[in-house]
């Protein structure tokens, strides 16, 4: 079966609450990928709380063969 690299693309609206802008961009920065990877101890060591992360942009830029595998 054939392999491929795929470059994808997603955008976020994050909706956090933080004690400045600074920190609010710290936080998102840091423990947002695609899900809220922040813990418990996070939110109490950079007084931080994630409240909603919404997917605005998902997209495939590009699909590349990497390699082909033969069946025999």
């Amino acid at each position: 079966m054939p392999r491929y690299n795929v470059s994808l693309t997603h955008s976020f609206v994050v909706e956090v609450e933080a004690e400045s802008p600074e920190m609010a961009e710290l936080a998102v920065d840091s423990f947002v990928g695609y899900a809220d990877d922040s813990t418990p101890t996070d939110h109490a060591n950079f007084r931080f709380e994630i409240q909603h992360i919404e997917m605005t942009v998902n997209e495939v830029l590009e699909i590349q063969l990497t390699s082909e595998q033969s069946l025999f």
